[in-house]
């Protein structure tokens, strides 16, 4: 929630995507109005990617986009600033 909070503040657009998506939250950043795929996950925890993101992924990767996955609020700024 926190990650959601944080884009908005600066100014991002985000959409919370259904768990079937194959990712977290569609982002669009204030910068350009680039859209950005964004998984998030707990660094608390071990994570892996399932089914679903590993292939939407790959979908995006092929079209050379990019899938991010952050874990915490200076990665979600590096999404609303497109710092990679």
């Amino acid at each position: 929630r926190e990650i959601i909070e944080v884009l908005r503040r600066v100014g991002c657009v985000v959409w919370q995507m259904d768990r079937k998506a194959g990712f977290d939250l569609l982002v669009i950043a204030p910068s350009d109005g680039g859209v950005e795929i964004v998984e998030v996950k707990n660094p608390a925890r071990k994570w892996t990617l399932t089914e679903d993101e590993q292939k939407k992924k790959a979908e995006v990767e092929s079209v050379n986009g990019v899938y991010w996955i952050i874990e915490d609020v200076e990665d979600a700024l590096n999404v609303a600033y497109h710092v990679r």
